[in-house]
Order: C-alpha cells, then sequence, then structure tokens
C-alpha cells in the first residue's frame, strides 16, 4: 500500500483559546469554547496518520492576510470609511501571517522532514489589537481612533463575537527553531503590501482612482499589469510548491 510521507493539517490558532497575555508556544494547553474543541478533534483525527508512519504537521493558521483576503477587505472596509479602530478595548492579541508565508510554510513543511507535529503559522511580530489598528490606518492613510464597542458586537455577533475580541499571544517557535525565513516578519510590510493591493483593485473598479489619501500610494492611471505581476508570482509559487509537494517519495 503507498502512503504519502506527509499529511498537512490544516488547523487554526484558535485552537487555544483565549488564555490573555500568556504566551503560547505550540506546546501550550488548548482552550475551551467552539472553536478550540473544533481544532481539537481535528487535529486529534488527523494524528491517525502517524499511526501509519505518515509524518504529520498540524498548521494552526493564523488570520491570513494578502490580494483577495475577506479577513483584509472586512478589516479594512471601516478604515476606509474614516470609522476604523481598536474593537473593544484592543488590549487582546491580534496574530496574522501573510499569504506568502503561508504558502512558504507549507512547502517549507513538506520539504524539512525535521517537521512535525504543530505549527504556529503566524508571523513573529505579533501585536495587540490597538496596535494593529493603528498601522492598518497608517497602511490605509485613515484615522484609527473610533473604537467599536465590546457590547455592540456581543449584540450583533452573540457567541460569535469570541471570534473578534478574543486573541492568542502565539509564538511560531516550531518555524523559528527548523529555520523558517519569514518574507513578512513585521506587521507593517505585512499590512503594507496588503492593503496597497487592495486599495489598487477597488480603485481599478472605479476607472483607476485611487481610494487612498495622500502620496504614498497612487493607483493612477491603472494597475492591472502591477495585479497581473502579482498574480503570476502567486501561481508560480504555487506551482513550485505542488511540484514540491509531487516529488517527495511516497512510503510503502
Amino acid at each position: 500500500e503507498r502512503r504519502p510521507e506527509c499529511l498537512i493539517n490544516a488547523s487554526g490558532i484558535g485552537y487555544y483559546g483565549d488564555w490573555g497575555d500568556e504566551v503560547l508556544g505550540e506546546d501550550a494547553r488548548p482552550g475551551t469554547g467552539f472553536l478550540a474543541e473544533t481544532c481539537v478533534e481535528w487535529e486529534k483525527s488527523a494524528l491517525d496518520a502517524e499511526e501509519l508512519g505518515v509524518r504529520t504537521v498540524l498548521m494552526r493558521t493564523a488570520v491570513v492576510f494578502g490580494k483577495g483576503a475577506l479577513q483584509v477587505f472586512l478589516i479594512a472596509l471601516p478604515f476606509r470609511l474614516f470609522a476604523g479602530g481598536p474593537l473593544g478595548d484592543g488590549n487582546f492579541w491580534f496574530p496574522w501571517i501573510h499569504l506568502d508565508d503561508m504558502v512558504g510554510m507549507y512547502r517549507w513543511a513538506i520539504e524539512n522532514r525535521e517537521v512535525r507535529g504543530a505549527v504556529n503559522a503566524t508571523a513573529p511580530d505579533v501585536r495587540r489589537q490597538r496596535e494593529f489598528a493603528k498601522e492598518m490606518g497608517k497602511a490605509l492613510g485613515r484615522p484609527s481612533w473610533f473604537p467599536t464597542p465590546a457590547f455592540a458586537l456581543r449584540l450583533v455577533l452573540g457567541d460569535f463575537s469570541s471570534l473578534v475580541l478574543d486573541g492568542q499571544r502565539a509564538e511560531p517557535r516550531n518555524a523559528q527553531a527548523h529555520g523558517y525565513a519569514w518574507r513578512f516578519p513585521t506587521l507593517a510590510s505585512g499590512l503594507a503590501l496588503s492593503c496597497t493591493l487592495s486599495i489598487c483593485a477597488s480603485a481599478a473598479a472605479c476607472g483607476g482612482k485611487s481610494l487612498k489619501r495622500g502620496t504614498a500610494t497612487s493607483c493612477a492611471p491603472a494597475p492591472a499589469a502591477n495585479t497581473i505581476s502579482v498574480i503570476e508570482g502567486a501561481s508560480a509559487t504555487m506551482r513550485s510548491a505542488g511540484a514540491a509537494s509531487r516529488s517527495v517519495t511516497p512510503r510503502s
């Protein structure tokens, strides 16, 4: 029977629940609540592959930034409407990772046979949400002082409000120990590209008019060539990662 050498399980950083300011490595205990308990059961099923001799990696993914990312669009929307700012008191931690590093980390896990078990798929620069809001405002050229009260989020989202009001101070210790090199290690670098590409895409739909004030970003007359280059680059990265996964010799 032919078996793959490696199974990468797409889990979530919500595995840890909300532990406040506690620093969370991959060996931290799981949290409670729907999301944490779902991640625990999901990973438990994936680990059955270890009994068959298949190296298993549990990717606990944070919020992913990148062109076209739904999270970036939803988070950026109030800022574009000049109503952006902290969520609740903004004191909780906000782990994140750029799409390029997410793809890179999957490839790294496939190629590096020493990597197994849980991996915190986050950038090393984890900030509190209020600091993230400030950086988002800078990237978009918008104010970032308008808070969204926690009670309003709980009223609208109910039990799901924990998804936007709870955070994890998760550190990517496994990736750091095994030499993964981030393309976007800092929040400023990750947001700068994500927000600029998102603005340019919106400007193209509006006839080439930039949606950002100031001189930091200009989308006129049309960003089509840049957008195509980004898409081609991402496609090449994905094809390369796919080739790497196919080149792994399966077990007998």
